[in-house]
């Protein structure tokens, strides 16, 4: 089988779960004896603008195509030429494109970077279309459906211009696109820039003046500019909507992934299959405790309840329950109190060291999270979680009680969860080894094997 997997970017420029599920899961097919080839945004050139071309690359013996000049790769953040999103591209291009390589079937793992004349094109060729739920973007142009943290019910665009965080300028989407970017990404200098401690008040401050400089605009903005943003807006949904019809099969990470996207698009054709990577592995066991509890938080942003667990951690701390230390693993954006210890997002080679050094995950997501695959790195290690109901992940709770807890996305919840288990260090002892006598699927050929049943299953349903 030939699979075409489609990605919004490459490490070091874009990083995360999806990028690392996705490349692992294109080595892991090659391995298999499939024949795999890679498609992702690429460069913009100051000349022929508009012309779009695809460049052939190597990544790890693997084709790696680039579409040049395709279109922006927003991030989730709000951009000033909102319209330059649904450029519907050359579907001359792509037909010629795909023509040439002739996929049995197509992955994409996020529309964020493709324009729609790719999707025209595979259907005109009958090439199938596998999507797997990342995320919403397309349905929500955060790609997290939330509001102001509460989640957003409105699917018609009318609140994406009050709703979405920043603006971005073409010209700086471009510039994080360019390969010179990707060159200071792996800069050991700039990298301690971007994670020093002691240039948080610097940084503290220039956010303030771009917060400032931001509500100032909105001031500024007349009723009518808003109104045109918002039918801006709205043509960016019909123009998403569009491309999801072109989907042949969903690919939902979780159950709650899967009701989240039948709520908004209705009756469509999926499968549930929770996600893995090839870095999860069984090395459950028992785990001794120390005196100090030793709590983990893996991830970045208020979305994913960092300012949750940093207002429960105070709390606990003023009651006189002190004798924990929380780490965690991305840059924070404020000078943080000495019991958070802040780490840069750790490599591959370090899952053991990183997880060896914590006693209990703690994940109180407040988007509905279609998945967290840290959920799974913990378990995989015998490490108990605390998970809040929007995670997709609690289902692997679910399927065993007794493993970790399930929380509302509150501070109170929270609250009573985290203090339970610093005044009982045995249940910490009880949900481990519950956790190591549980049947948890943790060998990754299993899911690689599962996702080739369901492209096999996709292919002869086109037919």
């Amino acid at each position: 089988m030939k699979i075409l997997q489609y990605i919004p970017g490459m490490p070091p420029v874009m990083v995360g779960g999806m990028i690392k599920y996705a490349l692992d899961l294109a080595q892991e097919e090659k391995e298999a004896g499939h024949e795999i080839v890679l498609l992702v945004p690429g460069k913009f050139t100051h000349l022929h603008k508009e012309t779009s071309k695809i460049v052939k690359r190597k990544w790890k013996s693997i084709d790696c195509y680039r579409i040049i000049n395709s279109v922006p790769v927003s991030g989730g953040k709000g951009m000033q030429n909102v319209s330059a999103l649904r450029m519907r591209g050359d579907k001359a291009l792509f037909i010629k494109f795909l023509f040439k390589e002739n996929p049995s079937i197509i992955h994409v793992h996020s529309f964020m970077g493709l324009p729609i004349a790719f999707f025209e094109a595979a259907a005109e060729l009958r090439i199938p279309i596998v999507y797997t739920t990342h995320d919403y973007y397309g349905i929500c142009p955060k790609a997290i459906l939330l509001n102001d943290m509460e989640q957003c019910m409105t699917t018609d665009g009318s609140q994406c211009p009050y709703c979405i965080d920043g603006v971005m300028t073409i010209k700086k989407i471009k510039w994080q696109q360019s390969p010179i970017y990707g060159m200071l990404k792996k800069n050991p200098i700039i990298n301690f820039l971007e994670y020093s401690q002691k240039l948080v008040p610097i940084k503290i401050y220039i956010r303030s003046m771009h917060k400032k400089y931001e509500k100032q605009r909105h001031r500024s903005e007349s009723i009518l500019a808003k109104i045109q943003e918002e039918q801006e807006y709205l043509e960016i949904q019909r123009y998403y909507k569009e491309m999801f019809g072109y989907v042949t099969r969903f690919h939902y990470n979780s159950i709650q992934a899967k009701e989240i996207f039948t709520q908004y698009m209705g009756n469509i054709s999926g499968e549930v299959i929770s996600i893995s990577n090839k870095n999860i592995s069984d090395r459950r066991k028992k785990r001794a405790l120390g005196k100090k509890l030793r709590i983990g938080f893996i991830g970045r942003g208020a979305y994913k309840g960092f300012d949750l667990l940093k207002e429960t951690l105070q709390s606990l701390f003023e009651e006189g329950l002190q004798d924990f230390e929380c780490h965690v693993y991305f840059n924070p954006k404020e000078k943080l109190p000495p019991y958070i210890i802040s780490h840069k997002p750790y490599k591959e080679d370090e899952m053991d060291r990183i997880y060896d050094g914590i006693d209990i995950l703690v994940l109180p997501s407040v988007w509905k999270e279609t998945y967290g695959l840290v959920v799974l790195e913990a378990l995989s290690y015998g490490i108990p979680v605390i998970v809040s109901q929007s995670v997709g992940a609690k289902e692997l709770l679910a399927g065993c009680n007794g493993m970790g807890v399930i929380v509302k996305p509150t501070k109170e919840a929270l609250y009573e969860a985290l203090k339970n288990v610093y005044c009982n260090r045995d249940l910490l002892e009880r949900m481990n080894l519950k956790i190591c006598n549980c049947d948890l699927r943790l060998n990754y050929e299993e899911h690689v094997h599962d996702m080739i049943n369901m492209y096999e299953k996709t292919i002869i349903l086109k037919k």
